[in-house]
Protein backbone atom coordinates (compact mmCIF):
# COMPACT_ATOMS: atom_id res chain seq x y z
CA UNK A 1 0.00 0.00 0.00
CA UNK A 2 2.95 2.65 1.42
CA UNK A 3 4.41 1.78 -2.02
CA UNK A 4 1.41 1.98 -4.71
CA UNK A 5 0.67 5.79 -2.40
CA UNK A 6 4.38 6.76 -3.02
CA UNK A 7 4.21 5.60 -6.59
CA UNK A 8 0.99 8.21 -7.05
CA UNK A 9 2.68 10.82 -5.49
CA UNK A 10 5.00 10.82 -7.62
CA UNK A 11 3.15 10.28 -10.82
CA UNK A 12 1.00 13.10 -9.58
CA UNK A 13 3.90 15.33 -8.81
CA UNK A 14 5.37 14.83 -12.10
CA UNK A 15 1.86 15.24 -13.57
CA UNK A 16 1.56 18.72 -11.94
CA UNK A 17 5.33 20.02 -13.09
CA UNK A 18 4.83 18.91 -16.54
CA UNK A 19 1.27 20.99 -16.86
CA UNK A 20 3.12 24.15 -14.93
CA UNK A 21 5.81 23.87 -17.80
CA UNK A 22 3.36 23.16 -20.61
CA UNK A 23 0.82 26.70 -20.57
CA UNK A 24 0.46 27.58 -24.36
CA UNK A 25 -0.13 31.22 -25.21
CA UNK A 26 -2.86 31.69 -28.29
CA UNK A 27 -2.75 35.17 -29.74
CA UNK A 28 -3.57 37.22 -32.87
CA UNK A 29 -0.49 37.79 -35.68
CA UNK A 30 -0.31 40.53 -36.08
CA UNK A 31 -1.35 41.86 -32.92
CA UNK A 32 -2.14 45.01 -34.00
CA UNK A 33 -3.06 46.59 -37.29
CA UNK A 34 -4.09 49.50 -38.95
CA UNK A 35 -6.03 49.11 -42.40
CA UNK A 36 -8.12 51.56 -44.70
CA UNK A 37 -12.07 51.55 -44.97
CA UNK A 38 -13.16 49.38 -47.43
CA UNK A 39 -10.10 47.55 -47.36
CA UNK A 40 -10.03 43.46 -45.67
CA UNK A 41 -8.18 43.26 -42.91
CA UNK A 42 -6.32 39.35 -42.25
CA UNK A 43 -5.38 37.90 -39.17
CA UNK A 44 -4.05 34.34 -38.06
CA UNK A 45 -4.62 32.90 -34.65
CA UNK A 46 -1.46 31.49 -33.23
CA UNK A 47 -1.07 28.86 -30.44
CA UNK A 48 2.85 29.50 -29.25
CA UNK A 49 5.01 27.90 -26.03
CA UNK A 50 3.89 24.45 -26.53
CA UNK A 51 6.69 22.99 -25.07
CA UNK A 52 6.24 19.88 -27.05
CA UNK A 53 2.84 19.57 -26.43
CA UNK A 54 0.80 18.29 -29.14
CA UNK A 55 -2.61 19.96 -29.84
CA UNK A 56 -5.54 17.85 -31.29
CA UNK A 57 -8.00 19.69 -30.15
CA UNK A 58 -9.11 23.71 -30.44
CA UNK A 59 -12.15 25.35 -29.67
CA UNK A 60 -13.27 29.05 -28.38
CA UNK A 61 -14.48 32.16 -30.22
CA UNK A 62 -12.56 35.23 -31.51
CA UNK A 63 -15.18 38.45 -30.51
CA UNK A 64 -14.81 41.58 -32.39
CA UNK A 65 -16.97 44.89 -32.82
CA UNK A 66 -19.23 43.93 -35.74
CA UNK A 67 -20.06 48.14 -35.71
CA UNK A 68 -16.62 47.97 -37.68
CA UNK A 69 -15.85 44.50 -38.70
CA UNK A 70 -17.93 41.64 -40.37
CA UNK A 71 -16.44 38.32 -40.85
CA UNK A 72 -15.27 37.18 -44.35
CA UNK A 73 -13.60 33.99 -44.60
CA UNK A 74 -11.85 31.66 -42.17
CA UNK A 75 -8.99 29.28 -43.52
CA UNK A 76 -7.61 26.21 -40.94
CA UNK A 77 -4.46 25.58 -40.61
CA UNK A 78 -2.88 22.51 -40.81
CA UNK A 79 -0.86 21.79 -37.85
CA UNK A 80 -4.00 19.57 -36.72
CA UNK A 81 -3.78 17.52 -40.38
CA UNK A 82 -5.74 18.06 -43.49
CA UNK A 83 -9.40 18.22 -44.75
CA UNK A 84 -9.72 15.06 -44.95
CA UNK A 85 -8.02 14.57 -41.15
CA UNK A 86 -10.02 16.98 -39.26
CA UNK A 87 -13.85 17.31 -37.54
CA UNK A 88 -14.48 20.74 -37.96
CA UNK A 89 -17.62 23.40 -37.25
CA UNK A 90 -17.25 26.68 -37.82
CA UNK A 91 -20.21 28.78 -36.13
CA UNK A 92 -20.60 32.82 -36.81
CA UNK A 93 -22.51 34.63 -34.46
CA UNK A 94 -23.12 38.42 -32.94
CA UNK A 95 -20.05 40.13 -32.63
CA UNK A 96 -18.07 36.53 -32.36
CA UNK A 97 -17.29 33.18 -34.06
CA UNK A 98 -16.92 30.07 -32.64
CA UNK A 99 -13.90 27.46 -34.50
CA UNK A 100 -13.51 24.05 -33.15
CA UNK A 101 -11.32 21.32 -34.85
CA UNK A 102 -10.89 17.94 -33.56
CA UNK A 103 -8.26 15.97 -35.39
CA UNK A 104 -8.75 12.31 -36.14
CA UNK A 105 -5.12 11.26 -36.41
CA UNK A 106 -3.58 9.46 -34.24
CA UNK A 107 0.31 10.50 -34.66
CA UNK A 108 0.46 14.80 -34.95
CA UNK A 109 4.38 14.40 -34.76
CA UNK A 110 4.70 14.56 -38.55
CA UNK A 111 2.48 18.17 -38.29
CA UNK A 112 3.99 19.37 -35.34
CA UNK A 113 7.43 18.25 -34.19
CA UNK A 114 10.40 21.13 -34.39
CA UNK A 115 7.44 23.95 -33.82
CA UNK A 116 6.32 25.48 -30.39
CA UNK A 117 4.90 27.82 -32.65
CA UNK A 118 2.18 27.85 -35.75
CA UNK A 119 -1.29 28.51 -36.75
CA UNK A 120 -4.83 27.51 -36.18
CA UNK A 121 -6.63 29.41 -38.37
CA UNK A 122 -7.03 32.88 -40.35
CA UNK A 123 -9.91 35.26 -39.95
CA UNK A 124 -10.87 37.49 -43.05
CA UNK A 125 -12.30 40.98 -41.88
CA UNK A 126 -14.41 43.16 -44.16
CA UNK A 127 -13.83 46.86 -42.97
CA UNK A 128 -17.57 49.01 -42.45
CA UNK A 129 -16.66 51.83 -40.55
CA UNK A 130 -13.82 53.81 -39.17
CA UNK A 131 -12.63 53.15 -35.72
CA UNK A 132 -10.99 50.71 -33.50
CA UNK A 133 -12.04 46.83 -32.86
CA UNK A 134 -10.63 45.02 -29.99
CA UNK A 135 -9.89 41.00 -30.79
CA UNK A 136 -10.59 38.67 -28.18
CA UNK A 137 -10.55 35.21 -26.66
CA UNK A 138 -13.33 33.45 -25.36
CA UNK A 139 -13.40 29.77 -23.72
CA UNK A 140 -16.02 26.82 -24.92
CA UNK A 141 -13.95 23.83 -24.07
CA UNK A 142 -16.47 22.52 -20.87
CA UNK A 143 -15.39 21.74 -18.05
CA UNK A 144 -12.26 23.94 -16.41
CA UNK A 145 -11.44 27.52 -16.47
CA UNK A 146 -9.65 28.13 -19.85
CA UNK A 147 -10.63 25.76 -21.97
CA UNK A 148 -9.00 26.71 -25.10
CA UNK A 149 -7.10 23.79 -26.17
CA UNK A 150 -6.99 19.88 -26.27
CA UNK A 151 -3.80 17.60 -26.61
CA UNK A 152 -3.63 14.63 -28.71
CA UNK A 153 -6.05 12.68 -26.75
CA UNK A 154 -8.57 14.93 -26.85
CA UNK A 155 -7.77 15.75 -22.87
CA UNK A 156 -8.38 19.39 -21.49
CA UNK A 157 -4.93 21.81 -21.26
CA UNK A 158 -4.92 23.60 -18.85
CA UNK A 159 -3.68 26.74 -17.92
CA UNK A 160 -4.03 28.48 -21.67
CA UNK A 161 -3.25 32.17 -21.85
CA UNK A 162 -4.36 34.51 -24.26
CA UNK A 163 -3.61 37.91 -25.89
CA UNK A 164 -5.89 40.54 -27.26
CA UNK A 165 -5.13 42.37 -30.33
CA UNK A 166 -6.80 45.06 -32.00
CA UNK A 167 -8.15 45.98 -35.72
CA UNK A 168 -7.92 50.03 -36.55
CA UNK A 169 -9.94 50.96 -39.33
CA UNK A 170 -9.02 54.54 -40.69
CA UNK A 171 -10.61 56.38 -43.36
CA UNK A 172 -8.63 56.76 -47.11
CA UNK A 173 -8.76 60.67 -46.36
CA UNK A 174 -7.84 60.92 -42.54
CA UNK A 175 -5.34 63.53 -42.10
CA UNK A 176 -6.26 65.82 -44.80
CA UNK A 177 -4.50 65.78 -48.23
CA UNK A 178 -1.16 65.27 -48.79
CA UNK A 179 0.87 65.57 -51.99
CA UNK A 180 2.64 62.17 -53.20
CA UNK A 181 6.73 62.86 -52.55
CA UNK A 182 7.07 62.15 -56.54
CA UNK A 183 4.71 64.72 -57.25
CA UNK A 184 5.98 67.68 -54.71
CA UNK A 185 9.38 66.82 -56.11
CA UNK A 186 8.49 67.55 -59.54
CA UNK A 187 6.63 70.77 -58.26
CA UNK A 188 9.85 72.15 -56.70
CA UNK A 189 12.01 71.07 -59.92
CA UNK A 190 9.42 72.90 -61.87
CA UNK A 191 9.27 76.16 -59.82
CA UNK A 192 13.25 76.15 -59.68
CA UNK A 193 13.29 75.72 -63.93
CA UNK A 194 11.09 78.80 -64.07
CA UNK A 195 12.87 80.79 -61.74
CA UNK A 196 16.22 79.44 -63.39
CA UNK A 197 14.75 80.56 -66.88
CA UNK A 198 13.50 84.02 -65.74
CA UNK A 199 17.26 85.00 -64.44
CA UNK A 200 18.46 83.95 -67.51
CA UNK A 201 15.57 86.01 -70.31
CA UNK A 202 17.73 88.71 -72.21
CA UNK A 203 16.51 92.60 -71.18
CA UNK A 204 14.93 93.99 -74.27
CA UNK A 205 16.86 96.59 -75.94
CA UNK A 206 16.08 100.09 -75.70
Amino acid sequence: MKCWKSAAAGLLLALTAWAAQAAPVIEFAPRNQTVLLGDEAMVDIVVSDTGGLLIGVHDFFVNFNTSILSLADVVLGTALGGPGDVLEDVVPGPGRVNVAVVSTLTDLTTFQTGTDSFVLFSLTFRTTAVGTSVLSFGENILGFAGGFLGDELGLGVQGVRTQAGSITVISPNQGGSVPEPATAGLVLLAALGALSASRRRPRASR
